[in-house]
């Protein structure tokens, strides 16, 4: 794939340096108009010219349709995940498994903010990469062991194959918030919100 990537980028150059330089010759009359109608003229009154002429078009279109096929299903099988059911092939998105992924990591309270997360197709298999930000009391090894084996899980529970998958994590913060302290505030708030949803006729005022 590599390999038609560089040639469809050599080819486009060099289309796009002739015309180029066909045009800068025009406009600076480097290029006369007699010349290029002289050049037409013993093209068209020779048929041996016509024939490579006519041949050397046909080749240009049909390399254009193979880099242009070969280009844009690279960058499809980049974006997709695809997979074959009884029924018919199937494509998922790899926008949608990167909004699955912080739908993951918002489970875990050790986590402060996902300030990123990618997917791509790699050679050896599906690559996540994350950049996160961490509170202050945790242990970042098994917090992060943690982490990569969960959306490892996910991932794979999700698109039902076996895939490779490997997590990279980049801890770009960690915050000051102590973990404790977040714990307790979310059980005084959810203690505070089953007083009230006990208490008859909250809304009622004499």
């Amino acid at each position: 794939m590599k390999l038609i990537t560089q040639l469809a980028l050599w080819f486009y150059t060099a289309v796009i340096l002739f015309l180029v330089c066909f045009s800068i010759g025009l406009a600076f009359q480097l290029i006369s108009v007699q010349d290029v109608s002289l050049l037409a003229q013993v093209i068209y009154n020779d048929r041996q010219l016509r024939v490579i002429l006519g041949l050397t078009a046909v080749l240009v279109f049909l390399m254009n349709i193979l880099f242009n096929r070969a280009i844009s299903g690279k960058e499809f099988r980049e974006t997709n995940i695809a997979f074959d059911n009884p029924a018919g092939r199937v494509t998922v998105s790899l926008s949608a498994m990167e909004d699955l992924i912080r739908k993951v990591i918002g489970r875990m309270s050790e986590i402060k903010d996902v300030r990123a997360a990618r997917i791509r197709v790699g050679k050896r298999g599906l690559e996540v990469s994350l950049n996160l930000a961490l509170h202050s009391d945790v242990s970042i090894p098994e917090t992060t062991a943690q982490l990569q084996e969960a959306v490892k899980k996910k991932i794979l529970d999700t698109i039902g194959l076996e895939e490779t998958v490997t997590v990279h994590v980049d801890v770009t913060k960690i915050s000051g918030e102590d973990n404790k302290h977040r714990t307790k505030d979310k059980h005084a708030k959810s203690l505070s919100g089953s007083l009230e949803s006990t208490v008859p006729f909250q809304g009622y005022r004499a």
